[in-house]
């Protein structure tokens, strides 16, 4: 951990003193950093298994992704990122030879990139491949867009992936090519989430929305659905939830029994305003008093503030936060720049 918070220390001191942004590459087997200028060079001398480092501010990949590496966005939600400013990337487009990366921290706004036109926000494309990507992570993202999944062969699935504290405002959709057996845990999810079988959806809190299309074959537990107010069936029935051949068990607002193949217990049928502590205001917290109250399954609170990956606030991602820097204008009589940071290291 203090390797890290090194290095995490160096590219923040040069974007708190350079006007110009400092992007830092760290090679954990070498423990070694070094400071480039844009994420495109970055890339390009990254080694599988390194780490990249953005600081708040507006950048785009050129290229697709193509081996291992792991992204660190400061921040995607500036309640979180007041002191470094949160962390943009239009688009990524993933391809085969990325498995056992990730991207953490990022928020991603419209599509403002020529090469990536009609994109997602997030592109697995495997349509020049026959392999796929496997063992990934998306966490603590803003993704506005959507993430899609394309292959040559629709049997082609990107595997064992983890999906956990993002703000999915865009489809999670299969084209083509899925996403199977992975977890897809503790997310705010606004749109379709069609990805098919053999998922784990934990913990998620699907808002109100016009129209859903959830996953079929698939074990949901400890979410949180739509209730009947909203306008659009409960989780688990017919018509436009899907969802079928599901197991449904510990869900606020899933109704298993109303649809084809589904299973369940401990589901809980409820107005979202006597769920949360102030649904009106956004305020998604489980009170003591909510049915929701350490009612999950794992004895948790239903809903993505339990789970294995609880909520944070401000959707900190999971390297060391910067939460305070005091940097003084001048120089004192020695010639020394007094400097403040305070960072706060994270477990997930």
């Amino acid at each position: 951990m203090r390797i890290l918070l090194t290095a995490i220390l160096v590219f923040g001191s040069f974007l708190f003193v350079n006007a110009q942004y400092k992007i830092a590459l760290y090679n954990p087997t070498g423990k070694s950093t070094k400071i480039f200028s844009s994420l495109d060079t970055a890339y390009f001398y990254a080694q599988s298994g390194d780490n990249i480092y953005l600081p708040g501010g507006k950048f785009k990949l050129s290229t697709p992704i193509s081996k291992c590496i792991h992204i660190y966005g400061a921040g995607s939600n500036q309640d979180s990122s007041g002191v470094t400013g949160v962390t943009f990337i239009d688009t990524l487009r993933i391809v085969a030879g990325a498995d056992n990366g990730s991207i953490d921290g990022i928020a991603f706004v419209v599509n403002s990139n020529a090469y990536y036109n009609n994109y997602p926000s997030i592109l697995f494309d495997m349509s020049n491949s026959a392999n796929s990507v496997t063992n990934f992570t998306i966490s603590s993202c803003y993704i506005t867009e959507g993430i899609y999944f394309t292959a040559s062969s629709s049997g082609l699935n990107c595997t064992s992936f983890i999906l956990r504290n993002n703000i999915l405002v865009g489809e999670v959709q299969a084209l083509n090519g899925q996403l199977s057996n992975s977890l897809i845990s503790n997310n705010l999810i606004k749109s379709n989430c069609w990805i098919e079988s053999g998922n784990l959806f934990y913990n998620n809190f699907f808002t109100p929305h016009s129209y859903y299309s959830l996953s079929s074959n698939c074990t949901y537990q400890n979410n949180i659905f739509p209730d009947i107010s909203s306008g659009i069936a409960n989780a688990g029935q017919s018509g436009n939830w899907g969802g079928t051949n599901s197991i449904y068990n510990y869900n606020i607002n899933a109704s298993p029994t109303f649809s084809i193949g589904n299973s369940g217990t401990g589901n809980i049928t409820a107005d979202l305003t006597s769920v949360f502590s102030n649904y009106n205001s956004l305020d998604y917290h489980i009170p003591q008093t909510s049915v929701g109250y350490n009612s999950g399954m794992d004895g948790t609170d239903i809903g993505f503030y339990g789970g294995l990956y609880p909520w944070k606030d401000g959707a900190i991602p999971s390297n060391p936060h910067i939460s305070l820097k005091q940097v003084n204008l001048k120089t004192n009589a020695n010639g020394t720049l007094n400097a403040t940071f305070q960072v706060t290291p994270q477990s997930y």
